[in-house]
Order: C-alpha cells, then structure tokens, then sequence
C-alpha cells in the first residue's frame, strides 16, 4: 500500500505471483520515470513475493534516485555540429572533472571541473577548445574522472549540420507514453518492469501509482511458450513485436541496469543498440523513447523503426579479399554482402574523398561494430571478429547532404601484434606538479589488422613499465592495418614529491592478437624537484620565478589589475582578485575560471584574499566605499558577509589555527573567522596594503604604500620599522630561512632578513607589482608551507 505521511517514506507495496499462484521470490522489480528513464528505484522480492519501492527518490518534479556507480553515457546527437550533450552519472558527491581530448590524446578543454552532487548530469561541448578555438571535424576522446574513476568514450564531430545543437537536445520534450499523456499530470504514471530467471518480463508502460498494494502476476516459460525471436531486424524493436514503442524503452532501460538479463528474456536486445555505440545503455533507451512518441523527430539518429530485411535482400553481392566502387546520393544509405567461408575477423573500409560512416551488420540486420574506428573524418574503417556465414557492409554519409564516390575495401584478417614503442617525454627535468608530454608510438607488426583498443599510460618506481603499475591517464588507439603505426600523446602532472619516476605506455591486448607479451614500452626516465617558488601579481597578469627570481614565467592574464593572490599548491590552484571577481586557475596559469562573481560591479573593488583550504573557504577584502569582508566556498558559492561598513579594507591574513582574521584598513585589525569579536590592534597607520602573519614567532608583519615595512607582536604591541624609503605593497615570510619578501609599487621584487637588514633585489623591470605569495616546500604551516600576501 501507499502510505504518504510526515513520518514515513511514501512507499509503493506490492507482491509478485506466478499465474500458478505461487509467489514469486528473488524477481527483480523496477519503477522507472518516464520522464527520464535513468531515473528508478528497484529491490529483490522477498520469499512471499512481497517489495517495497521507495518513492522519495521520485520527488514532485521527479527527482532521480541516485546511481550505484560512475558512469558516462554516450554523447547525443552523435555525430553531431555544431555542439552536442554528454551525459553522465556519479553514485556520490565527488570533485569531477571532464575532459576532451583529440585522437592523439592532446588535451583541448574542460568541461566539468567541480564538486558535484550525487546523481545524474549532464555537459554541453560546442566543439572548441581551452582558448575558444573551433577544432576540426573528426573523432574526439571525451573523458570522465571523479572518485578514483576514470571513464573515457568517443564522439564525431562533422562538418555541417547533424540533427540540431545541444542546447535544442537539452530541451526538447520529455518522453511519455501516449497513455501517460492523456492521464493527469500529477505525477503518479510510471513504467514498471519485473523481470527474473525463467520469467516472462513483465512491462507497463502506465503503472499508476495508487493507495492501493500492487498485484502482479508474471508467467514462467513452463506455463507459455517461448516467445518467438523476431527475423524482422526492426532496429528499436527489442521484444520483437514488429513495431517500436516505449515497452522497448523500458526493457532497454531494464537491460542497462541488470546486463546479466538472459538474452532470450528479451528476443532482440541486440536491436537496442540504435545509436551504434556498441553498447546498449540509457541513451538508447532514451532514444527508443523519443521515437516512441515522435518517430519523426529530427535529433534521432538514422535507422530506428527500419526493417533491414528487404534493404539486405537487394544488397550488392562482394567477394572477400576485393575492393567495390560505391556513389553515395543525398541521404543516402549503400549496403554490401560479403560471405565468410570460416570463422575469422572481418575488416571494412572506405577510401575517397566522400565523408563515410560504416557497420558491420549481421543476416538479421544487427549491427556487430560501427563507427569511425580509423579516427579520419573522410573515411572509416571498422572490423569485428566473426564465424562463418553472410554478414553486410553499410556505408552511408555524416551528414543528409552527403553525396559522392567512395571505394568499398572487404578482406580477411591474420592475427595482429600490438607493440609500444618510443617512449619520450617533452621534459626529464620537471618541478613539482608541472605539466609535462609523453609520447609513445603503437605499431601493429602482425599479419592482420587491430581494431581500436585503449592504451593506459602508467608511472613506476622503476625501469619496467607494466599494467601493475601506477596508471595515470588512459588514451584510444584506432584500427591498425598490418605495419601500421600510430603515435599517441597525453598530458600529464608531475608527481608533487621530488624523486625519480618512470613513464610508459601499455596497450590492452585485442582478440586474436599473438603476443601479448610486448604490449608494454620502455620506461622514460623523469626527475622531479620540489623547487621553492615566488608568484606575484602585475599589471594584467600573474607570474612566477624561482625564489632567487630566476626562470621566470608569465602564467596567466587578468582582465582588471589583479591585487591579492594565494595558492593552494595541494590541489595545484593559483587564485587572485580581478576588480570584481575572485578566479582561480591552474597552478601552470591553465583553466581560468571565475570562482566568485559580484553581480554590482559599481565601485566594487576585490582587494586582499586569503585562503582556509581547511575549511575550504575563500576570504577577501571589498575595499569598495562599503567596506567589508567576506567570504565563501573554494568554488565560489554560499557568499557570506563577516565585517561590514568597513573604510577602505585591503590587506588580509588568517590565522585558522586560532580562529582569526586579519586585515589592514586604517591600521590592524582582527576579527573571529565568523566576523564577531573585533580588535583595533593597531592604529593611526598610512594606507597599510600588504599583510603577514609569524604565528610561530607571534609577530604581524604589514607594508604602508610609500614608505615602510612593519611589524608588531601579534597583540598590537611593540611596533618596530624595519624597511624604510622603499614603495612595498604585497608582502609574504619565509620564517623558516628568516627572510621576508615583498612587491615594490615601482618595478621590482625584494627580500630581506626578518628585521629586515640584507636586503636584495630579486626581480626587475616589472609592471606595477603587488600581491605576492610563496610556494615553500618542506616548510611549516599549512597549505604545504605556503605563504600568502597581499
């Protein structure tokens, strides 16, 4: 029964009987939402065939329950242009991050970067790279990580139009039955699947969700005959009823949660696969759905609701070992029958300067392996191993337009041998966490082709590269012809501890390959150091040196002039503040994202900034003409105000360890990191900028622009000057090696003993310098012995 209350979870109840009358026990029982079939909760019966669903999980607006694993869906419209979804399951709240790669594993932009929710998502690429540049038509890696989870899949971007832009996907209608649209829209019509060993599956695609406890009856296949196994080939048309509608969707989507399903529960599961991915998933059952209610709708992909068996009937007769010429008319499709006399791999390709897209079809229409597997965006090449009998060759165009000749090339295969050979890096000599390329290249010396396969690159402690090692990134290698080679690279991060490491690359073995012995390469030999570092703002960018000021680079520009600047060299981020906004970036100046954003821009000026990576929180100055501080999480959001109707705040410091903040207006003050309990500490200063803390030796350390270099005990007391004729503004301590570093307004970086004697110039020529923080490894202090100052 359905019981809704303020003190229970609403539940929907019901048990599961054997037309026998016997209950049916261990049967799995699913609920599934319409309106997104990702979305479901399910349980096992119990010995008396009894279930409880919870309905929690299907909020007012049909919330999602929650996925048990990561997960990353194929791209939809696929091929696609000009932009396309990508959607994406996580099972936990995790940082995520997503990824896009080209064929030779370079990187190109980020899609997802963030701290995300448990459940469902989904992301929108519209074919550009990091800098905004439109890439190139042809095949791209997309590339989900989150959780200690990696998942990689691929997707074709193609010239002109394929189906509509992902921003038209994203809204398009939902997916309901025609039952579910003439019901009322409240929310309680559902699509229930049961499905068991030796059970019929049982599917209503109009489960009404009432008070009243669920009966349900299923039949065994000892009580009915077998269902027949469709020939038709209708692709869409799992269950093999001649047509395609949402009880497909809905085995499909059953068939995506539970893969151990028996084939023959669902006659032509195979035909599920309807956007030829080679894996049947929620966005086939998605687009069966979307069929279902509108067969003409433009985003689907081609063939859904076809029947292959007359089409293959008329299909051109082509031996084996020979080659075909083919001409392709707008929207046109070409199929090809091929004969194999004996068990083996068969390889088609195209050549020509029409664009192509192949499968492989088995008698009954099923495709067996599509898509562009060479990774050419003019013509494919795909191949899957097979027994004897009558396969066919499709060939059609990316796009409805497509039009033109093309050869047809069939043959057989020998075994392949995969190697991994030339392993190099871009750079031996790295610092911590600096990005870094390796290179390998994969070669097929065997007598016959290679279908793609992945190629996972790895980290060891020693000079022997195998799969038991360290895996860093994995990568696609495409369809390799005999004597074949393809070079493959990938980014990568230096490791954040000094040491000596060594790369390399291993390729997963293919069927039929014979030597799976040599997939392995050499190791590449990397060393690393945990070199300290200096960044500091300028005029319109953030740079960094060497503490002694040398090797110095420019990482990232700013479109204000960027004042305060920290470091969270843990999760490898630089952050500054630009006019209104906080950003952050990688520490390489890569990645600039905006993580905080005030949306009056009037008068509004982000000063100082500190962070509390504890805590995970972001502090700043706002020394508008209301003055305040605040503060908010790492990514940005949940902005609070601590101190308002502040004069003109700049500097900042924390000291998280004593619950306290720190700033400079018209002389020192603190604060508890929550705003309350302010403290004058010290006053009557000059416009004091720069700002640090000694907590170890009890001293703040404060820089007035124009004139000085001071320092107090942490109470305010005993004030001394120790720099003095000089223009300091940002200012940061290396208390370990005693020695204080400051900006100077004029063009320069200095450094001087912590009573500030020996002073030193370190960098010259500078554009208005100012904040400034250190990267001390090794050091005391939080964040990895990072100073902040500004």
């Amino acid at each position: 029964m359905l019981s809704v209350s303020v003190d229970a979870e609403p539940l929907l109840e019901g048990r599961v009987r054997l037309s026998s009358g016997r209950p049916a026990a261990g049967v799995q029982v699913r609920l599934f939402d319409l309106t997104d079939l990702r979305r479901f909760v399910g349980m096992t019966t119990d010995e008396t065939g009894h279930f409880a669903l919870p309905l929690q999980a299907f909020s007012t607006e049909r919330g999602a329950a929650l996925p048990t694993d990561f997960a990353l869906g194929q791209n939809y419209p696929n091929p696609f242009n000009p932009s396309t979804i990508i959607p994406y399951q996580i099972p936990v709240s995790t940082h995520v991050r997503l990824e896009v790669f080209n064929m030779l594993g370079q990187y190109l932009t980020t899609l997802v970067d963030a701290e995300q929710s448990a459940g469902a998502h989904t992301a929108q690429w519209d074919g550009t790279d990091v800098a905004g540049r439109a890439v190139g038509a042809g095949v791209y890696i997309y590339r989900l990580s989150g959780g200690g989870v990696t998942v990689s899949r691929r997707m074709v971007l193609v010239d002109g139009q394929a189906g509509i832009s992902a921003a038209g996907a994203a809204n398009q209608g939902l997916v309901r039955s025609a039952v579910e649209e003439s019901m009322e829209a409240d929310g309680s019509v559902y699509g229930l699947v049961v499905s068991g060993q030796g059970l019929v599956p049982y599917v209503n695609p109009a489960f009404w969700v009432g008070v009243d406890e669920a009966a349900i009856v299923v039949e065994s296949y000892d009580g009915i005959p077998r269902m027949k196994i469709a020939t038709s080939g209708i692709l869409g048309d799992v269950d093999g009823n001649g047509r395609v509608d949402i009880i497909d969707a809905l085995l499909v989507a059953m068939y995506s949660v539970d893969s151990s399903i028996p084939a023959d529960h669902i006659p032509n599961i195979a035909l599920g696969d309807v956007d030829a991915d080679g894996d049947i998933d929620f966005t086939d059952a998605y687009l069966i759905g979307t069929y279902s209610v509108n067969p003409s709708d433009p985003t689907l992909p081609p063939g859904i609701g076809d029947d292959h068996g007359d089409i293959l009937s008329e299909a051109t007769q082509v031996s084996l070992g020979s080659s075909t010429a083919g001409s392709l008319l707008a929207g046109d499709t070409d199929y090809f029958r091929v004969t194999m006399s004996s068990s083996g791999t068969l390889v088609a390709y195209t050549t020509g300067s029409t664009d192509t897209y192949g499968s492989i079809l088995d008698s009954s229409g099923v495709v067996l392996a599509s898509d562009d597997e060479g990774g050419e965006s003019s013509n494919f090449r795909v191949l899957t191993s097979v027994s004897s009998g009558t396969y066919y060759i499709e060939v059609r165009g990316y796009s409805s337009s497509t039009t033109g000749n093309y050869t047809l090339h069939i043959l057989p295969s020998g075994p392949s041998d995969l190697v991994v050979e030339s392993p190099s890096v871009s750079d031996s000599t790295l610092l911590f966490r600096h990005p870094f390329t390796l290179q390998v290249t994969v070669r097929n010396q065997g007598a016959g082709p290679s279908p793609a396969t992945t190629l996972d690159y790895y980290r060891s402690t020693d000079a022997t590269i195998s799969s038991s090692d360290t895996r860093v990134a994995s990568g696609y290698v495409s369809l390799l012809f005999s004597s074949d080679a393809s070079a493959a690279s990938i980014s990568l991060i230096a490791p954040e501890d000094a040491g000596t490491y060594y790369y390399g690359a291993c390729v997963q073995s293919v069927v039929g390959e014979s030597n799976t012995d040599n997939n392995c390469s050499d190791a590449v030999r990397v060393t690393v150091s945990q070199m300290s570092q200096m960044y500091w703002t300028s005029s319109g960018k953030i740079q960094r040196a060497n503490l002694d000021g040398s090797n110095i680079e420019s990482l990232a520009t700013a479109e204000n002039f960027p004042f305060g600047l920290a470091l969270d060299v843990a999760r490898g981020k630089i952050y500054w503040t630009d006019g209104w906004w906080v950003r952050r970036a990688n520490l390489d100046g890569s990645n600039i994202e905006s993580s905080v954003t005030v949306d009056s821009r009037r008068f509004r000026t982000f000063g100082g900034l500190a962070l509390d990576m504890a805590g995970g929180k972001i502090y700043w100055t706002d020394w508008s003409s209301s003055g305040k501080i605040q503060c908010a999480n790492l990514d940005g959001s949940n902005i609070e105000n601590l101190v308002t109707g502040l004069d003109l705040p700049f500097g900042l410091a924390l000291d998280v360890a004593g619950g306290k903040i720190y700033w400079t207006e018209d002389g020192i003050w603190r604060a508890n990191l929550d705003g309350s309990n302010i403290e004058n500490l010290v006053t009557g200063l000059d416009s004091p900028s720069g700002l640090a803390l000694d907590m170890a030796g009890g001293k703040i350390y404060w820089t007035e622009d124009g004139r000085m270099i001071r320092r107090a005990n942490l109470n305010g007391s005993n004030i001394e000057n120790l720099v003095t004729g000089a223009d300091p503004r940002g200012l940061a301590l290396d208390v370990a090696r005693g020695k204080i570093y400051w900006t100077d307004w004029s063009d320069k970086i200095q450094r001087a003993n912590l009573d500030g004697s020996n002073i030193e110039n370190l960098v010259t020529g500078l554009d208005k310098p100012f904040g400034l923080a250190l990267y001390l490894p090794g050091a005391a202090g939080g964040n990895g012995g990072t100073g902040t100052g500004n």
